[in-house]
């Protein structure tokens, strides 16, 4: 088709049409190999033969192939990053599509101009188009428009019409118009208009039964509900973005729905999922030939590094992050990498290093989340007068700067640690009760990076205390240490134990200053080994590029000498030259009786009845407690099987390796555990029989023990983990080419 092309341009004006043509399909064909640059020098060679001949054939049939060739070209240009090249396009497309009187080619254009991404921004150009185009094709009874949140219509006056092709694709670009629309709203603080909108898109998008239509609504509508929406639900949202995208053929908008699914389960502590669907992105990504796909798996890398606290890796792949979005020409990745930067340095107490970065920030977007940054720096730094002037402007009107936007939650969190650290109480008062709501997720710094700014519950925690609701305070970093436990979040959890041990202390109960005093151990030597300064303290921590992070490994078949020592109430534990304390608990008394016998297989009936002399019995009575799972359950656990046989089925049959692999990883899981509660022939095992019992509590007990030990040592968990076996049986059973030499009492 190339060469074709070239033919006919040579041969002059009289087969200028043919050149025309030969072009336009060159280019769709490059499209669908995603060879964009490709592709745009087809589409720019048709539009420049067309200014060379402008008379082609007739006038409205000139005018849809230009506009449909400046529509096609514009798309090129946003696929490689060229943003100002694309929306320029998309206007002179918009223009042609008023020419012709066409709402189609004027949605299409409307739609590709929303697809950059603008930071902190309400793009009114993009909004007027849209409602410009929803317009043209025609008065709905349910569209918001600007003018047009209270009309009101009884369904029953509306005319019958006939689905024809050309209503249901007008249908679908209404739809997709409405989505959009409500997603250029999300730096506004219209929420009920961003919700109806979504509602009436997903309303007509359903009733079309078109996965292609229906994908981009969906992702169009988690994106204007961020903050609004659970993330439960968001995620239920993304995987049905992936799934119908994937359905529908478009790689491309599959891979926005595993962006978004990533961040959900970030929000929700599911890091280990979060990291699966990052690899899955990243692979996408790859394969893409878009540029400006490539730099946001990149920043979810960071977050990931931050969150197991290799934080000069995380300032590595955030710099990637940076110059991979700038050769895209993607003005975005500058905000985001602002603001994962400045996440960075909160975590680690280092806030005042980025204050230059922030003001630059606040001069080009002065939003009520970054002014809340510069509140932080000021407190943190000492500055407290100025720190209360600027929290006192931030907070005039009721926080009206805090706009409830998709930055709702991280401006609020941000503002919560500065009210902390002035010990404003009634400042206080009002975003305890603003973000009560989100409690029981992580704060999300970024809508499309990632970043982690602690569990929702850990800035609770920090009001409440500052409210002298000691109780409450208690509570809630009670829940920020069993989150950011589950999600191996080690940075955060040093912090959150740091203010639990002053919460203790604060409320005075009896055997409150004896576990502060644990508590706060514990932080100091989690924050030592990290190099963290929690916010608002005085605490010094020596820098950990002072010391090797790992020890050296031990040279081959030497043996390493390891401690494990009770001392009343505490146990000594010691690897590779350091040391740490921890708390007795029965599961440290099991670990003990399994290193003094390496090898020897102990039931765990005899680990159990053993822990009396610690003071800890297991009840081991033969009565039946029941089945493990009821007959619902069952029947759930074996219906979801199925679904994951014709998930997998299908994705084996287009040869998805990701969809492959997220399947027979669910599906072995649920085998797994449908298999611990059944035994042969179906039948239900009971729980209450004394060796069931004792290897359900050994097993919790043990594997509590490995994860304290985990986050002091993380080399002695990871040996530990691999060398100890749990179970109706359990053992330490070292690598024979590693021995390790245990001083018990």
């Amino acid at each position: 088709m190339v060469e074709l092309a070239d033919h006919y341009l040579r041969n002059g004006p009289e087969s200028a049409g043919k050149a025309v043509g030969y072009a336009t399909r060159a280019g769709h064909h490059a499209l669908e190999l995603l060879a964009w640059e490709e592709a745009a020098g087809h589409f720019q060679r048709a539009l420049d033969t067309l200014d060379l001949h402008p008379s082609l054939g007739p006038a409205t049939a000139e005018l849809t192939r230009r506009c449909e060739l400046e529509l096609a070209l514009a798309e090129t240009r946003m696929a490689v990053g060229e943003v100002p090249s694309a929306r320029a396009g998309y206007q002179r497309a918009a223009t042609l599509a008023r020419r012709l009187g066409s709402a189609e080619h004027l949605a299409l254009a409307a739609l590709g101009l929303g697809g950059e991404e603008i930071t902190y921004t309400v793009d009114e150009l993009q909004i007027r188009l849209i409602e410009e185009a929803l317009g043209m094709l025609g008065a709905h009874e349910g569209v918001v428009l600007a003018d047009q949140d209270d009309r009101q219509a009884p369904d029953d006056e509306a005319p019958a019409q006939q689905d024809t092709p050309a209503s249901l694709r007008r249908e679908g670009l209404r739809a997709r118009l409405l989505a959009r629309l409500a997603r250029a709203l999300e730096y506004t603080p219209e929420v009920r208009r961003r919700v109806k909108l979504c509602d009436e898109a997903l309303a007509i998008a359903r009733r079309m039964d078109d996965a292609a239509t229906l994908a981009a609504v969906l992702l169009d509508c988690h994106r204007a509900t961020l903050g609004v929406s659970p993330p439960t639900e968001q995620l239920a949202i993304a995987s049905q973005v992936v799934q119908l995208a994937e359905s529908a053929g478009d790689r491309a908008l599959a891979l926005q729905g595993r962006l978004l699914r990533a961040l959900d389960l970030l929000e929700l502590g599911e890091i280990a999922a979060m990291r699966a669907e990052v690899d899955a992105y990243e692979r996408g990504a790859s394969q893409s030939h878009q540029p400006h796909l490539l730099w946001p798996g990149r920043q979810l890398r960071m977050t990931l590094a931050v969150i197991d606290g290799q934080f000069e890796e995380a300032k590595r792949l955030n710099d990637e992050a940076l110059a991979i979005g700038q050769r895209a020409g993607d003005p975005l990745v500058v905000s985001t990498h602002l603001v994962l930067n400045a996440m960075l340095h909160a975590v680690i107490g280092k806030a005042a290093e980025v204050e230059g970065l922030v003001r630059e920030a606040v001069a080009v977007w002065p939003v009520g989340g970054l002014r809340a940054s510069i509140a932080l720096v000021l407190a943190d730094t000492g500055r407290r007068g100025e720190a209360a002037e600027e929290f006192e402007r931030l907070a005039a009107d009721d926080f009206a700067a805090l706009t409830h936007d998709v930055t709702y939650v991280i401006s609020h969190t941000t503002a919560a640690m500065v009210a902390y650290g002035l010990g404003d109480a009634a400042r206080a008062a009002t975003l305890y009760q603003r973000l009560a709501p989100y409690d029981g997720q992580v704060v999300r710094c970024s809508r499309l990076a990632g970043g982690c700014l602690w569990a929702v519950s850990h800035h609770l925690g920090l009001l409440a205390a500052t409210m002298g609701r000691h109780d409450d305070a208690v509570a809630h970093f009670e829940a920020a240490l069993v989150l950011e436990a589950r999600m191996g979040a080690l940075p955060y959890l040093a912090t959150t134990r740091y203010y639990y041990a002053e919460a203790l202390t604060a409320r005075g109960r009896p055997g409150d200053d004896q576990a502060a005093a644990r508590e706060q151990e514990e932080a100091l030597t989690l924050l030592r080994r990290f190099g963290i300064r929690p916010l608002f303290t005085a605490v010094t921590i020596a820098d950990p590029a002072a010391a090797p992070t790992t020890p050296p490994e031990p040279a081959p078949g030497s043996s390493v000498s390891a401690l494990l020592c009770r001392e009343g109430e505490y146990w000594t534990i010691g690897w590779q030259g350091s040391s740490f304390r921890l708390r007795d608990t029965v599961g440290l008394a099991y670990l003990a009786r399994l290193l003094a016998t390496p090898g020897r297989e102990l039931h765990a009936l005899d680990l159990a009845a053993s822990e009396g002399l610690h003071g800890a019995s297991v009840a081991v009575g033969e009565a039946s407690l029941g089945p493990l799972l009821d007959q619902q359950a069952k029947t759930a656990y074996r219906r979801r099987l199925e679904e994951l046989d014709e998930a997998l089925t299908e994705a084996e049959t287009v040869g998805d390796t990701d969809r492959i692999a997220l399947a027979r990883a669910e599906r072995e899981q649920l085998v797994e555990q449908l298999a611990a509660a059944v035994g042969l022939g179906g039948r239900d095992r009971p729980t209450g029989a004394s060796a069931e019992r004792a290897r359900v509590s050994v097993t919790k007990a043990l594997r509590g023990a490995l994860r304290r030990i985990t986050e002091h040592d993380p080399a002695l968990g990871e040996h530990l983990d691999r060398s100890v076996r749990t179970g109706t049986f359990c053992a330490y059973d070292p690598d024979p080419a590693a021995p390790v030499s245990w001083k018990l009492s």
